[in-house]
């Protein structure tokens, strides 16, 4: 029969501090943790419901919202003709008789592709001597 002193198991020893390789302390495995939690996770993701209805209203103004401005509209065409409402103008009746008109005003200048960029340019500055608010410049392209 054997001795009590003879019988060590491994790390219960009377003494040796000796602890074998099978019984050593290994680091824990957590790869089966991480996918139990990326399958939990893909659950919920599928089976949970994440739309929300919600009926959201918008906040009504107090403030007005003001219309656009009237855009008056000059025709310059090839010929160097400069129409305002049908009727063709000289460009030095804009300073003078179309004054009170054009003040304050957006002013759409349409011009012919062929028209001498001298007629556009003093149109222009007789606009802006008015003290037009915007001008804003078309061309035709040249055929």
């Amino acid at each position: 029969m054997l001795k009590p002193e003879t019988r060590q198991f491994g790390s219960i020893g009377a003494g040796s501090g000796h602890v074998s390789p099978a019984h050593e302390r290994r680091p824990e495995n957590v790869v089966p943790m991480i996918n139990i939690v990326f399958l939990l996770l893909l659950y919920f993701m599928i089976a949970g419901n994440l739309h929300i209805d919600l009926e959201v209203m918008p906040p009504s103004s107090a403030a007005s919202n003001l219309p656009p401005p009237v855009i008056l509209q000059i025709a310059i065409t090839a010929a160097g003709k400069v129409q305002f409402h049908g009727q063709t103008i000289a460009i030095a009746q804009i300073e003078l008789e179309l004054a009170r008109e054009f003040k304050d005003q957006v002013v759409q200048i349409s011009a012919d592709g062929q028209t001498d960029a001298i007629l556009v340019a003093q149109a222009v500055g007789a606009l802006s001597k008015v003290g037009v608010k915007q001008i804003i410049l078309l061309t035709l392209q040249r055929i």
